[in-house]
């Protein structure tokens, strides 16, 4: 029998994006919530939802982490 494709998260392009970026780079949760100036609970919710990030807050991340601006923009399209 056929297996159901299970749609993608809404976020789940960034998520893995954002995720893999801070575990490739090697750094800690503890890393990101310096760069977005917040505690490290929200900023492992913020990864786990990127839904509730906003663009002020991906353009410090994606410039503290060193993602290029066209990487975010391809993990946020539609396509």
């Amino acid at each position: 029998m056929p297996r159901v494709k299970m749609a993608q998260p809404a976020h789940g392009r960034l998520r893995v994006l954002l995720q893999g970026t801070v575990m490739a780079t090697g750094r800690s949760t503890e890393d990101v919530a310096r760069i977005w100036g917040c505690s490290q609970p929200t900023a492992i919710k913020r990864l786990h939802n990127p839904g509730c990030i906003t663009v002020d807050q991906l353009l410090q991340i994606s410039s503290g982490l060193g993602i290029p601006l066209d990487e975010i923009r391809q993990a946020i399209s539609k396509a």
